[in-house]
């Protein structure tokens, strides 16, 4: 666990935390819309990487039979576990098959574990909170939204390519997926899985979360 990890928020939102423990908790899906947030915050891809099917030269694919092709096919883009005898798909050479996996819109808090002022201006940000004791913080805030949501994950993003081939599957859950662009950022994510509905972000105070917290001076 890293000791120390940052929020980049607006002045007048870092007041509301020290002065009553205000945080906002947004969903996962809420970061696709990029004219909203800009491209250093959004990303049309978030919570989501992309699998590539492809047959060199084209041919046909029985799915009958064991064939690592055929149980691609079968499992992950039918989304049928067995045998399909008399059934064959015709590919041709220049045919590729796209499937995307996508994450449960989670609930997300977001953190880095780097402070950068340019990343900061560049996320519209003019202030910063320096988490002391990252988990405690954590083990606050989920104590207080434990109705909204259950924690599922803590800890570092990982910054690699969305996009592979069929037969190189991803070794990453989608919505701890980043594409190598982002790397700069050093985010580190919270998640909750969703009691009900979280169509929208949570607006909460937590005032037991201050005391891990102080303000970042530049």
């Amino acid at each position: 666990m890293t000791e120390l990890l940052y929020k980049y928020l607006r002045r007048e939102h870092a007041d509301s935390f020290f002065a009553r423990g205000t945080i906002r908790i947004g969903t996962l899906q809420e970061f696709r819309r990029v004219e909203e947030h800009g491209n250093a915050v959004g990303d049309v891809d978030e919570g989501q990487h992309h699998t590539v099917f492809s047959f060199q030269g084209g041919g046909n694919i029985d799915l009958s039979e064991d064939s690592p092709a055929a149980e691609y096919i079968r499992k992950q883009i039918l989304g049928i576990g067995d045998k399909r005898a008399n059934v064959t798909m015709a590919l041709h050479q220049d045919t590729r098959i796209i499937h995307r996996g996508q994450s449960k819109n989670y609930y997300i808090y977001c953190l880095t574990a780097h402070f950068n002022e340019a990343s900061m201006r560049e996320f519209g940000y003019n202030s910063a909170i320096v988490v002391h004791q990252p988990e405690d913080f954590l083990i606050a805030i989920s104590r207080r939204i434990r109705h909204r949501g259950t924690p599922v994950y803590f800890g570092p993003v990982v910054y690699k390519d969305k996009i592979t081939g069929w037969n190189k599957p991803h070794d990453v859950h989608p919505a701890l997926l980043k594409s190598p662009n982002y790397a700069y950022q050093h985010e580190w994510r919270a998640l909750w899985d969703p009691i009900g509905s979280n169509s929208r972000p949570i607006f909460v105070n937590v005032p037991e979360a201050i005391r891990y917290c102080a303000r970042h001076v530049t």
